[in-house]
C-alpha cells in the first residue's frame, strides 16, 4: 500500500479505495486479533488512514446496492 500511485493503478486496473481497502483492513485485523493478540496496533504504519476505511465502508455499500439493482433488472425481464 505504501508504494501504490497512480501508476501502478493504471497499470493493474486496480482501484485501491475500491478494490484493495477493505480486504486489506480485514486481513490485518483478522492477523492481529488471531496471530499478534493486539501488538499490530501499536505500529500505525501498518493500518490505514481513517479516510481510506470510511472510503471502502462506502464503496462496499456502492458495490451491494448496484449488484441487488442489477438481479432487480434482470428478474423483471
Amino acid at each position: 500500500m505504501a508504494i501504490w500511485n497512480s501508476y501502478v493503478a493504471d497499470l493493474t486496473g486496480i482501484d485501491a479505495m475500491e478494490d484493495i481497502a477493505g480486504p486489506y483492513e480485514a486481513l490485518m485485523e483478522h492477523l492481529d486479533t488471531n496471530q499478534f493478540k493486539g501488538k499490530l496496533k501499536e505500529d500505525t504504519n501498518l493500518w490505514l488512514p481513517q479516510i481510506y476505511k470510511q472510503s471502502a465502508s462506502q464503496s462496499d455499500e456502492d458495490h451491494t446496492m448496484s449488484t441487488d439493482r442489477m438481479i432487480e433488472e434482470e428478474l423483471a425481464l
